[in-house]
């Protein structure tokens, strides 16, 4: 009997065991940076041309690069023959408007060499983002423009008789 519950042991340990190996076995470790990632947490998806294919592992900062400080590593689910090319690139994106941000890796149209484990992805961020504050001031003076006119639109005609009075 004992024989017997040893055996079933160690058949289960060696399962455990094989199961472990094969599944750390179709995983790539990608890293990339980014100057900015609002919203972007650990454990937030990864996709690869729009297929969700792994997850934030770690976010880090490191302030010794400081044009992109923010270092991220993600895990990939490499189990159907994924390659991901060294030129593929990163992007952060959100579901909807509110959504969650994720990370968005772009191979198509790459032709770079397969992607090493713990190989790093540039993004595509923009760095320079002057225009947009310029695009955000312009819009917000047309909003008020047009508040305004509709203010003035509902407004009562004034009787220049009753300012007299």
């Amino acid at each position: 009997m004992r024989k017997a519950i040893l055996l079933l042991i160690i058949v289960i340990a060696t399962g455990c065991l094989w199961f472990v190996v094969l599944s750390a076995s179709h995983k790539i470790i990608v890293r990339t940076s980014f100057r900015n990632a609002p919203g972007l947490l650990s454990g937030a998806r990864v996709r690869v041309d729009g297929v969700e294919l792994g997850f934030v592992r770690e976010i880090s900062l490191e302030p010794q690069h400081r044009d992109r400080p923010i270092a991220v590593r993600m895990a990939l689910d490499t189990e159907h023959g994924l390659i991901i090319p060294s030129d593929a690139t990163v992007t952060l994106e959100t579901e909807g408007v509110l959504g969650p941000t994720f990370i968005q890796i772009d191979t198509r149209n790459k032709t770079g060499a397969p992607l090493a484990n713990n190989g790093i992805l540039e993004n595509t961020e923009v760095v320079d983002n002057a225009g947009a504050g310029h695009v955000s001031e312009v819009v917000g003076k047309s909003l008020l423009e047009e508040s305004r006119k509709l203010r003035e639109k509902d407004k009562p005609p004034v009787d220049p008789a009753k300012l007299g009075k």
